[in-house]
């Protein structure tokens, strides 16, 4: 059993090695990192909850949704007056984490603990700007000031992990078993493996004409 499981991990992780070096092109990881990948970012926030319960009834939910994005917007509106972020942060936010220190969540990225909607927005802000909107999330409505942000790293030292990523998301969205054996008989090829076993090779060329028939049909 230890065995099995130790050779699905190997090919497992052979598939992956496979797509990230053949199949994810180089005009992939070029588009990702020119659309994907940004510099470490500085940011504070005030965080306004609709505070809604699972028992609430849907007009409630609703409500409570309404009345904390108006609420953010009349922070908003104290901004755009010249109000401090961080007083308000202080007296408004329902991050209890970070409202004492101004909203302040020091430097992240997309790879940390953050909604990938969150870093977009605080990313696309100027240094120094705050959000005009309340920016949504499942915490609530979020108010985010751009503090600072660093350059981003260069993309030659990031090739590796963008090739990994994009071959993650490959592997997850086409997952079908069709999909699957089909790498696999890519990688067998580009490794010119063989068979020992005849019955077992004459069983895997069967299957494998099945694929390219579909392939021609594509």
């Amino acid at each position: 059993m230890k065995a099995m499981l130790s050779l699905d991990y190997k090919r497992d992780l052979a598939i992956k090695d496979y797509v990230k070096e053949k199949v994810v092109t180089d005009e992939e990881v070029t588009t990702y990192y020119d659309t994907k990948v940004i510099g470490d970012v500085k940011a504070s926030h005030i965080l306004i909850k609709p505070n809604a319960k699972d028992s609430d009834s849907e007009e409630t939910k609703t409500k409570k949704e309404n009345e904390a994005k108006k609420k953010a917007e009349e922070i908003i509106k104290k901004l755009d007056n010249g109000e401090d972020f961080a007083k308000l942060a202080k007296k408004y936010s329902d991050d209890k984490g970070t409202a004492s220190k101004g909203g302040n969540l020091g430097y992240f990225n997309m790879d940390d603990d953050f909604e990938e909607n969150f870093v977009s927005a605080a990313a696309a802000l100027k240094k120094g700007a705050y959000s005009k909107e309340p920016v949504k999330t499942k915490y609530g409505y979020e108010i985010i000031l751009k503090v600072d942000e660093k350059d981003k790293k260069k993309k030659d030292d990031l090739e590796s992990t963008i090739r990994q990523t994009l071959a993650d998301e490959k592997i997850k969205e086409d997952s079908s078993t069709t999909t699957y054996y089909k790498r696999l008989r890519d990688w067998r090829e580009s490794k010119g493996l063989k068979f020992e076993d005849k019955e077992l090779k004459k069983m895997y060329d069967k299957y494998m004409k099945t694929l390219t028939k579909e392939d021609e049909n594509e």
